[in-house]
């Protein structure tokens, strides 16, 4: 299989992920509008942000109207472009936000820092959309790294075919509080279910791997490159009991 084909097939089946493979390619294009003097070089991650979200916002129109009668590449590119276009255009920046204060080991430091924890949460969701078909699974896996109580629609978005017996055993163990158990503990068991809703084996040591490397995608997108904000693993954890909470589902 080409590496268009290749592609191609994540356009229909994975959008996201797609997304997060473009992401060199989106740096260039912005790199080379920098250059031109069309934006700062403090602007990248905003307009970087932006075409990332309009793609996201574009999925349904962009798998109807690719034809294949080019390189996805290269359709890809035109919309890119065509964006940094409108961005420029619109002559509107978002504000870039301020790191998250930790203070005392609160949540927040007052209006201000309740305003830009709901900002950064928003977009934090966006960052989570780009991973689209694992999304499920990247939940129900952070929840754990946070030692968050799971759910029984979280466990039916992972695996949609689960019995009640697997469902009663999975919320036993992390329905509730579960903080006094460690990383290797807490993924040893969810791998034997893992291993049955996906049908291959997976260690406990494998699966917090896999998990790690997708909290450092997601903070790295959260940060840029090179990183104009501050998220860490536990502004993260704030970013997520907020993304988590009923009022911020839209």
């Amino acid at each position: 299989m080409t590496d268009n084909e290749k592609d191609s097939q994540l356009l229909m089946t994975d959008f996201g992920r797609l997304v997060v493979k473009y992401q060199g390619t989106i740096r260039v294009i912005v790199g080379r509008y920098i250059a031109s003097g069309m934006f700062k070089e403090s602007e990248t991650e905003d307009v970087v942000q932006t075409i990332n979200e309009s793609l996201l916002m574009k999925q349904t129109l962009i798998q109807a109207h690719y034809a294949g009668s080019t390189l996805l590449r290269t359709y890809l590119s035109a919309i890119i472009r065509h964006i940094c276009l409108k961005e420029f255009q619109s002559k509107t920046r978002r504000p870039r936000l301020l790191p998250l204060a930790e203070s005392n080991g609160a949540h927040s430091n007052g209006a201000l820092d309740d305003v830009l924890i709901l900002e950064e949460t928003v977009r934090f969701r966006k960052v989570l959309a780009l991973h689209h078909g694992e999304l499920p699974k990247v939940l129900l896996c952070l929840k754990l790294h946070f030692r968050l109580p799971i759910t029984r629609g979280e466990i039916l978005r992972w695996w949609p075919h689960c019995g009640e017996g697997d469902i009663r055993v999975l919320l036993d163990a992390f329905g509730g509080r579960y903080d006094v158990l460690d990383d290797i503990e807490v993924f040893r068991e969810f791998s034997k279910h893992l291993e049955k809703a996906e049908g291959r084996k997976n260690s406990a040591t494998a699966l917090q791997k896999w998990t790690n490397r997708r909290i450092n995608q997601i903070l790295g997108l959260m940060n840029g490159d090179p990183p104009v904000r501050a998220h860490n693993r536990k502004t993260l954890e704030i970013l997520f009991e907020n993304y988590t909470r009923p009022f911020l589902r839209i």
